[in-house]
């Protein structure tokens, strides 16, 4: 009987092991899955963005063409609004996105 009781004592200890291991395993992969979605998430903030940049760019250089001055202004895609900078220095021209 004695060595019944040891037995049952040695499978619990083992089956808390491995629920350890489990939860272990578990909360690293939803980790890493959240640090996943946030990283993809600032990608497309910096692609979004670029894209503001690039239409800001063309828009500037028609309103050189014809003229008019550099406006500043907030572009929003996807109700994520996006600061555009736009400064002109000699024949340079400066567009900043802040987002």
């Amino acid at each position: 009987m004695l060595q019944g009781r040891k037995n049952r004592g040695i499978v619990l200890l083992f089956a808390l092991v491995f629920m350890i291991v489990m939860t272990i395993m578990v909360l690293g992969a939803i980790s890493r899955n959240t640090s996943q979605a946030i990283s993809i998430e600032k990608q497309v903030q910096r692609i979004q963005a670029e894209s503001v940049a690039q239409g800001v760019l063309w828009e500037a250089y028609a309103n050189l063409q014809a003229g008019a001055a550099l406006v500043d202004q907030t572009v929003t895609i996807n109700g994520r609004s996006f600061t555009v900078d736009v400064n002109r220095t000699g024949a340079d021209v400066d567009i900043k996105v802040d987002y």
